[in-house]
Parts: structure tokens; C-alpha cells; sequence
């Protein structure tokens, strides 16, 4: 028997982040289909620009969004909340030819909240590899559920001890 150095691989699919982000997706796209939109999901472990392009129908026409989802906590220290820089620039090239939504799956607020992207990009502060944006530039969609709160599976910080939430 002889000794292997080659470590095992975790698929990007089976890392813990990929599932909490897999779940918050689920959320959004049940609620997109609540809402009355048609949802297209991009197609499993394979890199896409967002996570969701969703079609409703509108005055003899079309409504069509890209939607991307983030399921993490806001900022602890500020009323804000991020998504990483080099994404921010994928979004602003998106905005040129499509309407993009982030919905962010925040269970901390224990909400889903909506950033319109193109409202707000002019508005980001830049940190390092991360961007932030206000809360107050975002609007409550839903409350989460006693559910999807397990189901995302999210164990707060001592960071979170003292914080406020945002959205009542």
C-alpha cells in the first residue's frame, strides 16, 4: 500500500458556504414564483454572472430581471451590507443591457431584503476585496421563516452580541 499526497478535493458545490447559499436561492426562487415571476435558475456547478433570471408578464409585454442572491449576515459594525468587488463589476456591466436585483438572505435580520443594484452602484463604499452598500438603500421583501432560519443554518457570533436590527 503506498501513500498518496493528494489531498481530497471538496467540490465548490459541497462547501459550507455553496449549501447555506444553495438554500438561500431556494428561498428567493419560491418567492419569486409567489410573486408571479418565471424563474431561471442557472444550471448547477456551473459559474454564471447571477443566480437567477426571472420573467413576468407585463402589459401585453415582459418584465426580465437578473437576480442574484447573497445568504449572509449584514455588516455587525455598520448599517451595511457587502458583496466582494470583483462582483460589483460584473454587476455593473450587467446593468448596461438588464435591471439586476440582489436579494439578500440575511438571517441575522431574519429577512430578505432587495438592493436594485442600478439605483445604487454609485453609492458603494469600497474596502479591500469587499463593497458595502446602506441598509436604508435596501427594501424588506419578506420576513424568514422559522424554517428557512434552520434551514440555512446560521450560528451567530459574539459579533452580532449587541447589534440592532435593521428591519423591523
Amino acid at each position: 500500500m503506498g501513500y498518496s499526497n493528494k489531498a481530497k478535493k471538496t467540490r465548490f458545490s459541497q462547501l459550507p458556504t455553496t449549501k447555506r447559499g444553495d438554500v438561500g436561492e431556494l428561498i428567493v426562487q419560491s418567492y419569486l414564483h409567489r410573486q408571479g415571476w418565471h424563474v431561471y435558475p442557472h444550471a448547477e456547478d456551473q459559474a454564471a454572472p447571477v443566480d437567477i433570471m426571472a420573467i413576468k408578464p407585463k402589459d401585453g409585454g415582459f418584465d426580465i430581471i437578473a437576480v442574484e442572491v447573497k445568504t449572509y449576515p449584514r455588516r455587525f459594525v455598520f448599517d451595511q451590507t457587502g458583496i466582494d468587488t470583483a462582483d460589483y463589476w460584473t454587476y455593473r456591466d450587467i446593468i448596461k443591457t438588464l435591471p439586476l436585483t440582489i436579494l439578500f438572505v440575511d438571517p441575522f435580520e431574519a429577512c430578505m431584503y432587495a438592493l436594485p443594484f442600478k439605483d445604487v452602484y454609485e453609492r458603494v463604499v469600497f474596502d479591500r476585496t469587499k463593497c458595502y452598500f446602506d441598509l436604508s438603500d435596501c427594501q424588506k421583501m419578506k420576513s424568514l421563516t422559522a424554517d428557512e432560519l434552520r434551514w440555512i443554518g446560521w450560528k451567530p457570533t459574539p459579533y452580532y452580541k449587541d447589534v440592532q436590527k435593521f428591519f423591523p
